[in-house]
């Protein structure tokens, strides 16, 4: 799940970098997986101005990210047990590799 995240987090930033020197356009979608682009339209709730391109597609990227992670911890904690992401999410997966390698120099 690490690998995965990290991946994504990467095409975000490029992608987002490509948004920001005119060689695509921004993506004011949400997708889930990075793939399925979801049928509706997120609402306005706050008119902040003129956002730049690279700032909106930046948004619903990480936005998309969140959205695929919070389906994903619900469907697990649904089909096996409650705090089931905890255990693979990649924060869980960096807290718990830091927590073993401070036990271990102890």
């Amino acid at each position: 799940m690490l690998v995965y995240f990290s991946i994504n987090l990467l095409m975000i930033c490029f992608s987002t970098l490509m948004v920001f020197l005119d060689k695509r356009d921004p993506l004011e979608k949400i997708r889930f997986l990075m793939a399925f682009q979801l049928p509706w339209k997120m609402p306005n709730l706050l008119s902040i101005g003129v956002m730049p391109d690279w700032a909106v597609h930046l948004g619903f990227r990480v936005y998309s990210m969140m959205f695929t992670t919070t389906i994903i911890g619900l469907l697990l904690s649904y089909l096996y047990r409650a705090r089931t992401w905890c255990t693979i999410c990649p924060m869980g997966t960096l807290s718990d590799m830091a927590i073993r390698k401070q036990n271990t120099t102890m």
